[in-house]
């Protein structure tokens, strides 16, 4: 699990302080590859300087668990990293919402919290067990958001099949799927425990944009 660096609100405003604090975060989670992405989303007055200085370390041959040099944080550095780091330090696919959520800092209630679900809605939705086509499309648009990806990796995500609970046991590589066909709920089905304005709310966003399923 990537630790989230503490800093306080003063720090955030300051470059070097956001810097030494991802180095701290890096050297903790050096093969967490969500980690840059996650702090550039966090802290975007500064994504420029935290690409430029990873970018040049790693052209350097510098390990991602080696302390931080200062790199040249000019415009063609920034542009090239940019491009080198949308492939190299994010999967090519979404492998859980969770996981990628807790990169960027958020706690599964907290990232519940963001999408207006209660956590057993979280939990059935980044197990794949809400029926895909039932989804509001303003709730992949929030996910996305959520975790600085496109609303077509999240749709892409949820299209698949079912994945196996968190912990459950299996041997494979690739991001686990369940052998048998799991029951699946429309969103509808999964959302009526939530507070009445939540329901509302949800209700009026599918209305508004759509679902998933929808041509």
């Amino acid at each position: 699990m990537t630790e989230k660096a503490s800093i306080s609100e003063a720090e955030r405003q300051d470059e070097d302080d956001v810097l030494q604090a991802y180095a701290q975060a890096r050297r903790a989670a050096p093969d967490d590859r969500t980690l840059l992405r996650a702090w550039a989303a966090r802290f975007p007055d500064h994504a420029d300087a935290l690409i430029a200085v990873s970018f040049a370390g790693l052209a350097a041959g510098v390990s991602l668990s080696d302390p931080l040099e200062d790199g040249p944080e000019d415009a063609e550095t920034v542009a090239l990293g940019r491009a080198f780091l949308d492939d190299y330090f994010m999967p090519a696919q979404i492998v859980s919402l969770v996981d990628e959520a807790r990169a960027r800092g958020l706690t599964p209630p907290a990232f519940a919290k963001t999408l207006r679900l209660d956590t057993p809605a979280l939990g059935r939705l980044n197990q794949r067990l809400l029926e895909a086509a039932t989804l509001p499309r303003a709730l992949v648009r929030r996910v996305a958001e959520a975790l600085g990806r496109s609303a077509d990796e999240v749709a892409a995500y949820l299209s698949r099949p079912p994945r196996l609970a968190a912990g459950a046991q299996y041997k494979a590589k690739a991001a686990p799927v369940l052998r048998e066909s799991a029951p699946q709920q429309s969103f509808a089905d999964a959302t009526r425990g939530l507070p009445q304005d939540d329901r509302d709310f949800w209700q009026s966003e599918a209305e508004r944009e759509g679902l998933l399923g929808d041509e």
